[in-house]
């Protein structure tokens, strides 16, 4: 949905942040916005990987669990390797924002978001 609004004049009084900063505000949000996502997205990964490796344990091929084969386990370290990665961007950022709620963190926000892609 688009809506444009021509020739209208708001009043100083309504006006929110400052004149002409809207869409330096717009950016704020979305980086907001990304590092929730990034965030929320290392808890989700966390819990499938806890579910992923109670399927490996006892799911049985070949007469043992396959979480007993190699390949099975390099994959599970790599996911816990991304969801560490993921946290650590994660604790990174709010801790920047938290020193500075005004800086840019436009990049580190959407590594965070693309991470969790």
């Amino acid at each position: 949905v688009e809506v444009m609004f021509e020739n209208v004049q708001v009043p100083v009084e309504n006006v929110l942040g400052d004149v002409g900063g809207g869409f330096k505000l717009a950016l704020r949000i979305l980086n907001s916005g990304r590092f929730a996502m990034g965030a929320s997205g290392a808890g989700i990964l966390r819990y499938l990987l806890a579910y992923a490796t109670e399927h490996a344990l006892s799911r049985i091929q070949f007469g043992q669990p396959i979480g007993q084969y190699g390949a099975i386990r390099k994959k599970l370290a790599e996911i816990a390797c991304d969801i560490y990665a993921m946290e650590s961007m994660a604790y990174l950022v709010a801790g920047l924002l938290d020193a500075n709620p005004t800086r840019d963190l436009s990049l580190e926000a959407a590594a965070i978001k693309v991470s969790f892609h």
